[in-house]
């Protein structure tokens, strides 16, 4: 924080009146004894740079309710939604050792208003911190009294008592305000001046539940102060100069890329490195952003405008903002009820309301067809990995030659024609795990609830699914009979955003077969985001061998 120490002689005019020597003094006596004194005082005046968001105490430690100023919803499509948030700017100012932005080489003004009348006006330069005094006033003559003190640079316009800031200049121009009471003694007083932006400003951030890339635009949707003006006799403030509706006040041609995950969280993020600054008072409803691109959860999206127009905010003098649009995953749950909701929150543990317990996370919709809508149950079946020898004994009767695109789960689990013996699997005769499906001390779904399935050992189609609908596998093309595999799937991702479940672990059982064996799938590893199926002698890209013990996770219809 850097300190302006300017030394103004000023003048203070004092009277001393001796007192009567004596009852019998006479006229000519007295006046013998009237004394004109000119006490030479000493003011000095202090101009400290007041950083962005100072009087706030910002710091990257503080909790979510400290800096956040508001949060809105915005539907995107039926899959994809964005959560605004305007929060105050943390991000701490790396100021130069030399001198700060705005308070730089110039012209500053030093005004003195005693009950709304100007006394006094001194101008001076600064060059590399050192001020002096120009022009014909060297000094300020000042009776005693209280006082209203403005100091200005010259990004600020004087016009009488009039200082206007042009929203161009919103950016450097400075202004300190300050009341002191100046008095005949003692000989040497200081005035501090807080020398504060007189602009906010705001930048955008973009995150998302993967890695992305987008393109953003910020206009002003609605006119916006062009200029703002103090009336140094009453201190209020007044707008006007008005910019044109849809005018363009932060254009990113280019991608900003998503790439890098907050430490701790599931969210990827980029922050546009370009603040826009405006004038306080300004509107935050007055604002419109517009994702001119982006790529994320396998969607292409244009032109899509976040318009925050019940958001009641005014940009603040010396604020520093941070406009965070969030693209999130409209993440659907199966309840006990067998409806569907919307769970999109964070926190994938709702518990029990009026739609019973969230039982399974939504992989396809239902499309009208019963039991045509899949969902992951929300926990494994224990905490057990089990190994191939829990698995049926006999092989699926007319499974399909290529795994990848076997869907037919529930049919593996529970039609009797789906065995060689002709026996249902999980009645106890198809081993523990296919046992298990009918067993499992799982959240059930009411009674009431006819639209759902018993659960099943999903096959290995049913899990690329839930890879690319729920971890946002990249789609990757195979040839016949070879296993499908990614290298883009984030389970590490959708277990952060769904605490309060089961994890989802490493590798997983099918219900498939493929020349003979049981196929399992690799979610990805902690050291990769590759995924694919296997077996226990044909590995898949970028995952290798398939370990001798798998662990279970039902599926449900509805």
């Amino acid at each position: 924080m850097k300190k302006l120490l300017v030394k103004i002689n000023i003048a203070l005019s004092a009277i001393a009146v001796a007192g009567s020597l004596s009852a019998c003094s006479n006229e000519e006596d007295v006046n013998s004894n009237i004394i004109n004194n000119r006490a030479e005082q000493q003011l000095t005046f202090t101009l400290t740079d007041e950083d962005y968001n100072a009087d706030k105490e910002m710091s990257t430690t503080r909790s979510s309710k400290d800096v956040t100023l508001f949060k809105d919803t915005t539907n995107i499509n039926n899959d994809i939604f964005a959560e605004t948030v305007l929060e105050r700017d943390t991000t701490l100012q790396n100021k130069p050792t030399t001198r700060t932005a705005g308070m730089g080489d110039g012209t500053y003004t030093i005004l003195a208003y005693k009950d709304g009348t100007l006394k006094g006006t001194l101008k001076g330069t600064v060059t590399s911190n050192i001020f002096t005094a120009t022009g014909p006033n060297q000094s300020l003559n000042l009776e005693p009294g209280t006082y209203t003190f403005y100091c200005c640079n010259n990004k600020v316009n004087i016009n009488g008592n009039s200082l206007k800031v042009n929203r161009a200049d919103a950016e450097f121009a400075r202004i300190g305000i300050t009341t002191k009471t100046v008095t005949a003694t003692p000989m040497k007083q200081k005035v501090d001046f807080q020398m504060k932006h007189v602009g906010g400003r705001v930048r955008v951030r973009i995150e998302g539940w993967m890695p992305f890339n987008a393109s953003i635009q910020l206009k002003a949707k609605n006119a916006i102060p062009g200029s703002i003006t103090l009336d140094a006799t009453t201190g209020t403030y007044s707008l006007g100069d008005y910019l044109a509706t849809n005018t363009i006040l932060l254009s990113n041609s280019g991608y900003l890329n998503g790439n890098t995950k907050r430490t701790g969280t599931p969210v990827y993020s980029t922050t546009c490195p370009d603040y826009v600054y405006v004038l306080p008072k300004t509107k935050i409803k007055d604002f419109l952003t517009r994702i001119l691109s982006a790529n994320i959860y396998k969607k292409s999206l244009s032109n899509i405008d976040i318009d925050p127009e019940n958001y009641p905010y005014e940009i603040q003098q010396n604020g520093s903002y941070v406009l965070r649009v969030s693209l999130y995953y409209n993440f659907k749950g199966l309840f006990q009820d067998g409806t569907v909701q919307s769970i999109y929150r964070t926190n994938g543990s709702i518990g029990t309301g009026a739609h019973g317990h969230l039982i399974g996370y939504v992989i396809n919709d239902n499309t009208g067809t019963p039991y045509s809508g899949t969902a992951m149950a929300i926990n494994d079946v224990t905490m057990t990995a089990y190994p191939e020898s829990a698995m049926p004994s006999n092989q699926n009767a007319g499974a399909p030659s290529d795994p990848n695109e076997d869907k037919q789960g529930y049919h593996w689990t529970w039609d009797a024609d789906a065995s060689s013996t002709g026996i249902p699997r999980a009645n106890g005769s198809g081993g523990i795990i296919m046992y298990q499906m009918g067993s499992n001390p799982l959240w059930q779904p009411y009674a009431s609830a006819t639209n759902v399935s018993k659960y099943y050992l999903p096959a290995a189609g049913e899990w690329i699914d839930a890879c690319k609908k729920l971890m946002f596998a990249a789609d990757s093309p195979t040839s016949p009979y070879q296993l499908w595999s990614t290298y883009s799937s984030y389970r590490e991702t959708f277990n952060e955003i769904m605490t309060g479940t089961d994890p989802l672990e490493e590798w997983y059982w099918t219900s498939s077969t493929q020349y003979g064996q049981w196929v399992g799938i690799c979610l990805g590893n902690n050291s990769s985001p590759a995924a694919g199926l296997a077996t226990a002698s044909s590995p898949s890209a970028g995952i290798g061998l398939m370990p001798t013990s798998l662990h279970v996770r039902p599926f449900i219809h509805f």
